[in-house]
């Protein structure tokens, strides 16, 4: 009988290590919640939130360790919002950016975004933040939140300085080594170099964070002074230049003289025709950067820039072909 009564508690105990080990990942044990397990996890959760039945399932693009770059609800759907949260368009996106900010960015009490601008046309409003981390800016690290007139969340576009793991334990220094006069007269000696016998003077330098990641580049994130410096009195216009606020190395520069591009955006009005309709282009363009108040549309309509300007400035092309032809792309085609 002894013997028994010790199998039996033998076995209970085997049977009981056994079902933790199975249900770890949910008692307790189960993947951190910055890794790419987590991340997946959470997609599927916030899938599962959609309000109003449909057949297509959610879209989502990430990057490869699973963070969130464009998700967006089927049509007619929306991501669910608490209704203690929809008084507002800009409160439902908060509570959404806040509640889900592990799909786009590792979680760190050093993370945070403001409202940089907020739009609406009819029945969509865009709410676009910006990305900080220890209370610098982020440079170019946006996301941008569609909301229903509702409060539910019908797309969201993220580029943004996700891992901010180096940044939390401090192996990437935020203390400056040089001042932003120093940097100012780095920044202004390399124009200089670059375009003998003319004046330049450096202003709105401002301490800023640079991800390479979020524009597209490999590498690590730097602190960095973000200033414009322009030609006082000639061409050309100037550069934005940023100098790393540790080395003063010059990182990155981009060109402050607009070229000549005429951006279109047609409307294919549901058929297959997408020049059917011209809905804005440069020449009557009132509005910017929100031409067609479509988030998804607006973004290529600003992206298309960086495409035109890359070919130019590392391949001296006009166009991507360099024979100046149109560069079409096609936005939700249906």
């Amino acid at each position: 009988m002894e013997k028994l009564k010790v199998w039996k508690l033998f076995s209970f105990l085997l049977l009981h290590a056994l079902v933790l080990f199975v249900c770890k990942d949910v008692y307790g044990q189960g993947p951190p919640e910055n890794s790419p397990k987590a991340r997946a996890n959470a997609i599927r959760s916030v899938q599962n939130t959609i309000e109003n039945f449909s057949q297509e399932e959610p879209k989502a693009f990430t990057t490869s360790d699973k963070y969130v770059r464009f998700i967006m609800a089927p049509p007619g759907t929306t991501f669910a919002v608490d209704q203690a949260y929809r008084n507002s368009p800009q409160q439902a996106a908060t509570w959404f950016l806040s509640n889900w900010s592990g799909l786009f960015v590792n979680y760190s009490p050093k993370v945070r975004f403001e409202i940089n601008r907020i739009n609406n046309d009819n029945s969509r409003n865009y709410i676009r933040y910006q990305q900080f981390y220890d209370g610098i800016e982020v440079y170019g690290a946006q996301i941008n939140i569609q909301v229903n007139s509702s409060g539910g969340i019908f797309a969201v576009l993220s580029d943004l300085m996700r891992n901010t793991q180096d940044l939390d334990t401090g192996k990437i220094s935020l203390n400056p080594k040089i001042t932003p006069v120093m940097a100012e007269e780095i920044a202004v000696k390399y124009l200089s170099n670059k375009h003998k016998g003319i004046t330049f003077r450096a202003s709105n330098t401002h301490l800023k964070i640079f991800d390479p990641k979020v524009i597209g580049w490999e590498g690590n994130p730097k602190l960095v002074y973000h200033t414009l410096v322009k030609a006082i009195k000639e061409i050309p216009n100037g550069e934005g230049i940023f100098v790393d606020a540790i080395n003063g190395e010059i990182i990155f520069t981009y060109d402050l003289a607009l070229h000549a591009i005429n951006r279109k955006i047609w409307d294919s009005v549901l058929t297959s025709d997408e020049t059917k309709y011209l809905k804005i282009d440069d020449t009557n363009l009132t509005n910017y950067p929100y031409p067609s108040y479509l988030a998804d549309a607006d973004q290529v309509y600003t992206d298309v820039n960086y495409v035109y300007d890359f070919y130019k400035n590392h391949h001296n092309h006009i166009g991507i072909t360099g024979t100046d032809s149109q560069i079409l792309i096609s936005v939700r085609y249906c």
